[in-house]
Formats: C-alpha cells, sequence, structure tokens
C-alpha cells in the first residue's frame, strides 16, 4: 500500500535510532514539565494558594507554639 509508505519509512528510520528516541522523548518530557509546573504558579498565584516562588514546605502551617500530649 503506497498510501502508508512513508509512516512505515519514518517508523523503520525512528526503529534504527531508539537512543535517539528516548533522548527526544526525555527532552519533551522536561520542556512539558516545566510549561506546566509555570502554569500552576500562575494559577496558585492567582487564586492566592501560595506564592510563586514559595515551596509547598515553606507554606505550611506552622504547628501552634507549647506541647500538646
Amino acid at each position: 500500500n503506497t498510501y502508508l509508505a512513508p509512516l512505515r519509512e519514518r517508523r523503520a528510520e525512528l526503529l534504527a535510532r531508539p537512543k535517539m528516541v528516548m533522548e527526544e522523548l526525555y527532552l519533551g518530557t522536561a520542556r512539558a514539565q516545566s510549561l506546566a509546573q509555570a502554569t500552576l504558579d500562575e494559577v496558585h498565584t492567582k487564586m492566592g494558594l501560595l506564592q510563586a516562588h514559595q515551596s509547598a514546605e515553606e507554606a505550611a502551617i506552622p504547628e501552634p507554639a507549647g506541647v500538646f500530649c
């Protein structure tokens, strides 16, 4: 089938270079995570949940003073 020939050729090229494919997947994942984190930081800031520069640990509610048993 000539209609699918270009797809088959591209698949064969990618199968011949598994290391390159994994590197591209890794780089794409890193870019997606960076973009997603920036979006979440913006949403959190606009909603007043966290300051964009604070980590979740910094924003945690402190324990009350005193000893409780």
